[in-house]
């Protein structure tokens, strides 16, 4: 295949020729800033600026192109297949005139009428046909390049997967795989079946038909289109991954008809959890909602500050008085500083200090008193007795 027919097809469904325009983004960036300086175009949105500024920034056509490369192509040498065949027959070399990315913009006719909607416009084409098919659905590939695919996850989890890969070939390089460990069969737990195309399509009317009644896109109930793009059915299953594999199954038995990637399965805690939202996440996934359900990580509570103890100079008073100066009724009711708290003390202590004790008076021991009992007569104990073994140590009774 030649080089110019750049039309390998990307996806199974919408492979219809678009027709694409060229933009002069440097031109039309210069033209928009000299007019909102002058007052003739308006300041907060970019998208009236374009459709008054199209036919002075709209310098090239493309018809009947696959890709953005190709339109490209085509817009550089005379705008369609026919005459790109004629140079190549004739034995001219092609112009790559505006295959400037940074200063040409190449887009569809559906996405320049949407650019024109746009209050900001940030000339990432790419993200434009991502923020369009999030917001309308697969109806909208109709009207996208074949080289778009429909976004199912973001760079950063692909980017997170493959290390996570890396990772695990490198832990088990040169390793013999071992064999299983035998385990419990899981538990199942009942999950619901969301139609994602259904729920975009269900959102997408629903902005439409608040913009023509002019109500606020806010009012949107989400969770409720949700609930509606949902399976009447609870299956149960061990994973979520089984229980799509089972709604597929029970719907198309062996022939599985269903596009993969439609579907997903949540668990049924988390269903009701998000079909109360009143939001939910612009492109939607499975990870997207469960992320929307987690509550936002509590704030940490800053400590208070102790209150200040400055030393006082008043007229009449010692040098070492101490008092609380006033500053609001709330740090006043603080005082006296609650039982329990650590005081720091005002004068800091000495090791020695720490270490002195009161000397203890001395004082001569009381000995035992002899008692003279009368002959013949019975002889009580004694109330205290010598130990022989510590004479200084006296007992009550003897040993």
């Amino acid at each position: 295949m030649a080089r110019y027919k750049n039309a390998a097809p990307t996806r199974s469904t919408h492979r219809a020729r678009k027709n694409w325009v060229v933009i002069d983004v440097t031109k039309f960036l210069t033209l928009m800033a000299e007019g909102r300086v002058k007052g003739t175009l308006p300041q907060d949105h970019d998208g009236q600026c374009l459709f008054k500024l199209e036919y002075q920034v709209r310098v090239a056509t493309a018809f009947g192109a696959y890709t953005e490369r190709q339109a490209r192509l085509y817009a550089s040498n005379g705008g369609n297949w026919s005459s790109v065949e004629m140079l190549k027959k004739a034995g001219q070399r092609f112009s790559y005139k505006y295959f400037e990315g940074t200063r040409y913009a190449a887009v569809e006719l559906r996405v320049l009428m949407f650019l024109r909607e746009q209050p900001r416009i940030s000339w990432d084409i790419a993200a434009m046909r991502r923020e369009m098919y999030a917001r309308y659905g697969d109806a909208i590939l109709e009207s996208l390049c074949t080289s778009f695919f429909p976004p199912t996850r973001t760079l950063a989890e692909c980017k997170a997967e493959a290390a996570r890969d890396q990772a695990e070939l490198d832990r088990t390089a040169g390793k013999k795989p071992r064999p299983p460990i035998p385990t419990k069969p899981p538990k199942r737990r009942a999950y619901r079946i969301v139609d994602l195309e259904e729920f975009r399509n269900r959102r997408a009317d629903a902005l439409h038909a608040a913009e023509d009644n002019g109500t606020d896109p806010m009012s949107v109930h989400e969770g409720l289109l949700l609930k509606r793009a949902t399976m009447t059915a609870v299956i149960p299953s061990s994973s979520w991954q089984r229980a799509v594999d089972r709604f597929r199954f029970r719907v198309t038995a062996d022939r599985c008809h269903l596009p993969f990637g439609r579907f997903i399965a949540i668990s049924e805690f988390e269903w009701s959890k998000a079909v109360e939202l009143r939001e939910l996440p612009a492109l939607l996934t499975r990870d997207a909602i469960r992320k929307s359900l987690v509550a936002p990580p509590r704030a940490a509570k800053v400590p208070a500050v102790p209150l200040p103890w400055l030393r006082l100079w008043e007229a009449g008073c010692d040098d070492g008085q101490y008092g609380l100066p006033y500053y609001t009724l709330k740090q006043l009711l603080q005082f006296p500083l609650k039982r329990g708290k650590r005081q720091t003390p005002l004068i800091a202590l000495t090791p020695a200090m720490r270490a002195w004790r009161p000397q203890r008076r001395r004082t001569k021991r009381a000995k035992q008193e002899q008692f003279a009992f009368p002959e013949g007569g019975i002889r009580p104990r004694p109330l205290r007795c010598v130990d022989r073994r510590r004479p200084n140590q006296y007992l009550l009774f003897p040993s």
